[in-house]
């Protein structure tokens, strides 16, 4: 499978007030990754945080590479308003987008 080298990005938001549901499909040269935020269930979460991570399109599917909490990305909260919630999970995929050009 042959990717070019710009890298393509298709992002899908789902904002309520109660919730921001942030899904992005990153294809670079190494491979598509699914970048994920569910507000609502990462917030305090304690372990790997599948609901706030970066995920490798594999063979078995998608594979969970990083979370939030192992690049050391600030949490989202419910208590954030639902603005500083998109601006905080847009900075943080920009930080998984990195991460995954140095795979």
């Amino acid at each position: 499978m042959f990717f070019s080298k710009q890298s393509t990005t298709k992002i899908l938001q789902e904002v309520s007030n109660d919730n921001v549901r942030v899904l992005e499909i990153y294809k670079n040269k190494v491979g598509t990754f699914k970048l994920f935020c569910d507000v609502k269930k990462a917030d305090g979460t304690i372990g790997n945080n599948n609901n706030f991570s970066i995920s490798m399109l594999t063979d078995n599917g998608f594979v969970i590479v990083a979370d939030n909490n192992d690049i050391g990305i600030p949490k989202v909260r419910l208590s954030d308003s639902t603005e500083e919630a998109l601006n905080k999970i847009t900075d943080a995929f920009e930080i998984f987008k990195s991460f995954a050009d140095k795979l």
